[in-house]
């Protein structure tokens, strides 16, 4: 129990997982960890626990209605791997979806999403407006609309000034509806990048709150805690993300931000020059 506790202590202090764990259970055996694992969920423990009990209130009654036909081509599109033949199927049920309901804000939204993956960015665009005329505040179809609009301007079909002209509502709407970490994170990294610090911070806390293994979360926090110049702090967040990515799986761009931040740290340090705005896109230098 003490080395789970030292486990937990440092990792809550900003230690990446791994060393933690490595540091508290690292001269145990793995055929002992599995052993005592599997002896702690089957062992003979009763907890009691005895206090005051209020009954719950009973749940809403649940409605029942049949899926129209346009929602069924929907939902079997979206069931389907957009890939090879999958995309293809994918993007016929659309057409059936659309040939049911013109003008179903979802049908609109989720062609504009499969445009986009097959980089159709003009006609996206034209589904996602659409969508959004239908549903002005839906968080799901601004954040695809402003995600959007980031891919045009990467790809210079609109400058960069149009992007931020035609981004900027979008996000103060999403900011408004925003529940999902993803929304949430999108935000925050928005306003980082306009350098507007004091809006984007209770956003990415907000995000991480809503789900503490968000890697992309921590790695926009550590971007935001960077341009305070809270240079210890950020890199203790954007390592935090790199140990939450799936195991296997690296982010080249976390990756990157990380040893940009250490060599700003350097820098600082040293009393040499530093420009914290280069970590922001360390891979475009």
């Amino acid at each position: 129990m003490q080395r789970f506790a030292s486990f937990l202590d440092a990792a809550s202090r900003g230690a990446p997982v791994r060393q933690a764990f490595h540091q508290a259970m690292g001269d145990i055996p793995p055929e002992q960890l599995e052993q005592d694992y599997r002896g702690y969920l089957v062992g003979p423990r009763v907890i009691k626990k005895v206090g005051p009990y209020t009954a719950p209130p009973p749940p809403p009654p649940q409605g029942e209605r049949a899926m129209s036909d346009a929602e069924v081509h929907v939902l079997w599109a979206r069931l389907k791997r957009w890939q090879g033949d999958g995309r293809a199927l994918a993007a016929a049920h659309l057409e059936e979806a659309l040939a049911h309901e013109a003008n179903n804000p979802d049908v609109r939204f989720w062609r504009g999403r499969l445009w986009l993956a097959e980089a159709r960015l003009r006609e996206a665009e034209q589904e996602l407006t659409a969508a959004l005329a239908a549903r002005p505040t839906d968080p799901r179809y601004l954040l695809a609309m402003a995600r959007l609009l980031s891919t045009l301007a990467s790809r210079q079909i609109i400058t960069p000034l149009q992007a931020i002209v035609r981004t900027t509502p979008l996000v103060d709407r999403l900011g408004r509806a925003a529940s999902t970490a993803e929304q949430l994170n999108f935000v925050a990294r928005y306003r980082v990048q306009l350098r507007d610090l004091d809006e984007a911070q209770p956003f990415v806390k907000r995000a991480l709150k809503t789900d503490p293994s968000c890697a992309r979360c921590y790695d926009t926090y550590g971007m935001l805690l960077l341009l305070q110049g809270r240079v210890t702090e950020a890199i203790a967040a954007v390592s935090r993300a790199r140990d939450l990515l799936p195991e296997g799986i690296e982010n080249p761009f976390i990756e990157a931000r990380l040893r940009c931040f250490s060599a700003y740290e350097k820098a600082v340090r040293d009393g040499a020059p530093t420009h914290p705005e280069k970590c922001l896109n360390p891979l475009s230098e």
